[in-house]
């Protein structure tokens, strides 16, 4: 329904999965999210050792490759924008209170990470310049959109006290991610 605002906090109580998801589920649950965190930001760090090998694949030079970064980001943006988007939408049309929520959140985040994957690995392969960028920016795209899908499922999961350390577990896991890819 259109123009309809949403609801009130108060009002909002079966929009908390905490009271409707089993402990072990969502500790598994929010486990996969950090891990989820981790995955995408070894991903993205990954593009800068890559940027070599890519400028001698597209016979171009490293600086003009530059441009990839830069590009990563804003089809990051997207990305969070457009899931946030949707994510909100989901939630007003159904409820958090269905049962199938969290296993379609867990999905949508799980087919994102697996087209993160696909981009990288075809960027790593791809043989024109304008291909890599399109997979670059690709992979920004589901990068910010399983960010915001993971991050949306933590807030969902846990109530409000209790969220916060799994927030931190998620932003650490995230620079351990950016730390490992540069070591590899």
């Amino acid at each position: 329904m259109r123009g309809v605002p949403p609801k009130q906090d108060e009002e909002r109580d079966d929009v908390m999965l905490e009271k409707k998801v089993p402990g072990s589920l969502r500790l598994g649950l929010s486990s996969l999210c950090i891990l989820a965190y981790f995955a995408q930001n070894l991903a993205a760090a990954g593009l800068g050792p890559l940027l070599p090998d890519l400028a001698s694949r597209v016979t171009t030079d490293v600086a003009s490759l530059a441009v990839l970064v830069p590009l990563f980001n804003a089809g990051s943006a997207v990305g969070s924008a457009l899931a946030g988007r949707l994510l909100d939408r989901l939630e007003r049309r159904c409820g958090c209170s269905t049962a199938g929520l969290p296993r379609a959140s867990l999905a949508l985040v799980a087919s994102l990470l697996l087209g993160i994957a696909i981009c990288h690995g075809l960027a790593g392969i791809a043989s024109n310049w304008y291909g890599v960028v399109g997979l670059v920016a690709a992979q920004g795209l589901f990068d910010g959109a399983s960010r915001t899908g993971s991050s949306w499922l933590m807030l969902r999961l846990h109530p409000a006290e209790t969220v916060g350390p799994f927030m931190q577990a998620m932003h650490l896991a995230s620079g351990i991610g950016r730390f490992v890819a540069g070591v590899v």
